[in-house]
């Protein structure tokens, strides 16, 4: 138990001096553990005093374990701290002078007499050699200039390289390279002009607001809906061989059966219509997956929840892709194809990425004071300098076929 310290300012005390205002309990011997006695009586023993002063400094009116704090002289504690130093650095020196080094797990390394670090430097450096010869086998050029090559090849971006909505922006804001294929950078292609006669028949008749089945989009696409993606009669008088469902909560609903005679592939495009989600990373990948079945002879349906936002903009990242169309062009063809087609602002303004990144230039940048086009993002990122607006050669306004 601790004891506790005497109230030397009572009133029943006399007047304090300074040595005792400056006393302090110290345990002893054997409730502090350090042998012999206090730090005290071990520094007097250190001096060669008398052991005997302890005994009478202890006869004063402060209990057998009150001692007088005395300050310590300043030469005798220089002394002590380069003795202490000098003992220090003879422990070292005794120690063999081995430099530390960080700890690090034993390794493979073969040479047991080399220390752990030296072993990965010298891993490293073999390294470096080997693939510094790999480089100049391959390519007679300098090492320098193959790096340098190499670092501006990483710097160019395609559109074949699975970008996400976020490195688009970043390549369009920073004003990064972007390697545009002269195919798509000349390409002047249009959708299939309407008729006069399907254009006036279309103003005038009246529209029906269910529709009874996925709309033909060309030969081998439909965009649809889950209730299409459902219909088995619809699939098997369609000939559909290929679906994409773009949605989360929608089942696969033939996946691994056998329909009028053939096999159903299906690819799942998880995202939900809503703001801020990233559907551009998927346009690689159903851009393969649509191509595919187009070369093959198949058919493909295309469906989300009902056939009007994520679907149509799937659709409409492979026809720019397959068909070298332009944004605008490709987004008329398909309302007028299925009329109630409405991509939200997000995937609009990935779709303005992927044409820029694809084509070079922004069919959008005229239209910017459309309603569907004249959002803050898009005025913000296709007013900037360097962006080039694309505008298609102007044709009769119906065909008469």
């Amino acid at each position: 138990m601790r004891r506790q310290r005497p109230n030397s300012l009572s009133s029943s005390s006399p007047s304090p001096s300074l040595k005792r205002s400056l006393s302090f309990e110290i345990p002893s011997p054997t409730h502090a553990g350090t042998g012999d006695g206090s730090w005290y009586k071990a520094k007097l023993k250190n001096e060669g005093a008398a052991s005997s002063s302890i005994g009478d400094n202890s006869n004063n009116n402060r209990g057998t374990s009150k001692y007088v704090l005395k300050p310590d002289d300043p030469v005798q504690k220089t002394k002590r701290i380069k003795d202490e130093g000098t003992e220090r650095r003879r422990r070292r020196a005794s120690s063999g002078n081995v430099k530390r080094e960080l700890k690090h797990a034993r390794t493979w390394h073969p040479d047991a007499q080399k220390s752990t670090m030296q072993s990965f430097h010298e891993h490293r450096r073999l390294m470096g050699q080997k693939t510094h010869e790999a480089l100049s086998k391959a390519d007679k050029k300098p090492l320098g200039e193959l790096l340098n090559s190499q670092a501006t090849k990483s710097k160019t971006y395609t559109h074949e390289q699975g970008l996400t909505w976020a490195q688009a922006e970043g390549i369009i804001e920073g004003y990064k390279m972007i390697n545009v294929n002269p195919l798509y950078f000349s390409s002047t292609d249009r959708p299939p002009q309407e008729s006069c006669i399907e254009n006036l028949s279309r103003g005038c008749a009246n529209i029906d607001v269910e529709l009874d089945g996925p709309s033909f989009i060309m030969e081998g696409l439909y965009l649809g809906d889950r209730h299409d993606a459902s219909s088995r009669k619809k699939m098997v008088d369609l000939g559909i061989t290929h679906v994409v469902n773009a949605t989360r909560d929608i089942a696969n609903f033939f996946h691994g059966k056998v329909v009028g005679g053939r096999r159903i592939k299906y690819m799942n495009v998880n995202v939900n219509d809503a703001d801020g989600v990233d559907i551009m990373r998927y346009f690689c990948e159903t851009n393969r997956f649509l191509l595919k079945c187009v070369r093959n002879g198949g058919k493909a349906l295309i469906h989300c929840r009902a056939g009007v936002c994520r679907s149509t903009t799937i659709l409409c990242a492979f026809l720019m892709y397959f068909e070298t169309w332009r944004l605008v062009d490709t987004l008329n063809y398909l309302k007028r194809c299925r009329f109630i087609i409405h991509p939200n602002n997000d995937f609009r303004e990935q779709l303005v990425l992927y044409e820029l990144i694809m084509f070079g230039k922004s069919s959008v940048k005229p239209y910017l004071e459309h309603p569907d086009w004249g959002t803050y993002k898009l005025r913000a990122l296709l007013n900037r300098s360097g962006v080039e607006s694309y505008r298609p050669p102007r044709r009769s306004s119906c065909v008469v076929m």
